[in-house]
C-alpha cells in the first residue's frame, strides 16, 4: 500500500491575537496532523500555493487545536 509523502516547502501563519509560543504550537499541531493525513492510501497531488481565512465566531476566542483542525481540513479538501 503506498502512502502519501507530504513535503511543505513553506509554511506561514498570521494568526492575530497568539503569542509567539500559541503560533508554534499552532505550527506543530498543522504537521502532526498533516503526518496523520499521510499515512492514508491515495494519489499523489501537489498544491503549490494555498492561502485561507479563518475567522472565529463572533466574540468568540479560537483555540490552536481548532484552528490547526481547520487548516487541516481545508488542505484535505483541496487533496480530494
Amino acid at each position: 500500500m503506498n502512502h502519501r509523502t507530504i513535503e511543505i516547502g513553506e509554511l506561514q501563519l498570521r494568526a492575530t491575537g497568539l503569542s509567539r509560543a500559541d503560533g508554534q504550537r499552532l505550527g506543530t499541531a498543522v504537521a502532526y496532523r498533516l503526518s496523520a493525513l499521510a499515512m492514508q492510501p491515495g494519489p499523489a497531488r501537489e498544491i503549490p500555493r494555498l492561502s485561507l481565512q479563518i475567522r472565529p465566531s463572533s466574540g468568540a476566542s479560537t483555540s490552536v487545536d481548532r484552528l490547526a483542525d481547520a487548516i487541516v481540513d481545508h488542505i484535505r479538501r483541496k487533496l480530494g
